[in-house]
């Protein structure tokens, strides 16, 4: 909870930076958080920038799904303002 508290208080002290996330893993799990996390963030801090990028070791996001798929995820994730770097590991 004090680290919780403590990052409270460092974006509040400014307003104007972003918020910087990201998500590990492109399956279905991650690509959900994915989109749902920047209206999630808009409803709890109204008109704060988030700069969200999705991360996934596979060459494509869904690599389990059809390609047309895997296209129409990233093209909505795209629209929403997300990042993808598929092909890349978290370490």
């Amino acid at each position: 909870e004090t680290r919780l508290v403590a990052r409270r208080a460092a974006l509040a002290a400014e307003p104007d930076a972003p918020l910087r996330m990201v998500v590990a893993g492109g399956g279905a799990g991650g690509v959900e958080l994915a989109c749902c996390l920047p209206r999630f963030v808009e409803r709890i801090a109204p008109g704060r920038r988030l700069e969200l990028t999705l991360v996934d070791a596979q060459p494509r996001l869904l690599s389990g799904a059809a390609e047309r798929t895997a296209a129409l995820v990233q093209g909505e994730l795209a629209r929403r303002g997300v990042t993808v770097l598929a092909g890349q590991r978290v370490i």
